[in-house]
């Protein structure tokens, strides 16, 4: 997530329990907000309500194309998503990957030999320079139409 982002919409209507865990992937500025302060915040401001939901429903968008992505792309096409959008969380083709190998097989739902084969393979193809925890995509075009074809 890029700011203004909001972790934690999800359970703000249902449980304050959460589901899921987040990690930075580096350093990063956060900022604590009382639950029931922004219950309180979130019926006595108009404006505050509908950027709450506008941010909730993006929130929900995403998770929903995650889960398309995962269940209805071959490893390839996910793989070349996820490389896609973590160049787009960095606003750059070249940017250190805060992720293990295991990490990156967890994100695209599949195994980290998996995760690790096909990383070697797009390097070997160059699509995408690979040194160490460094990650340049050499063409992103390619990646979009292997993302695309899935």
């Amino acid at each position: 997530m890029k700011p203004p982002a909001y972790i934690g919409l999800l359970s703000f209507f249902e449980s304050p329990v959460y589901s899921y865990s987040v990690s930075a992937l580096e350093k990063s500025d956060v900022c604590f907000i009382d639950l029931a302060l922004v219950k309180k915040l979130y019926v006595k401001d108009h404006n505050l309500l509908l950027k709450l939901n506008h941010a909730f429903g993006k929130s929900v968008s995403n998770i929903i194309k995650k889960i398309i992505t995962i269940n209805q792309k071959q490893i390839r096409g996910v793989i070349a998503e996820n490389l896609i959008y973590l160049s787009g969380l960095h606003n750059k083709y070249r940017f250190h990957l805060g992720l293990s190998r295991c990490e990156v097989g967890e994100m695209c739902a599949i195994s980290e030999e998996n995760a690790v084969r096909l990383l070697s393979d797009f390097a070997k193809e160059i699509i995408i320079s690979l040194k160490y925890r460094e990650i340049e995509i050499l063409d992103m075009p390619l990646l979009r139409e292997i993302s695309e074809v899935g």
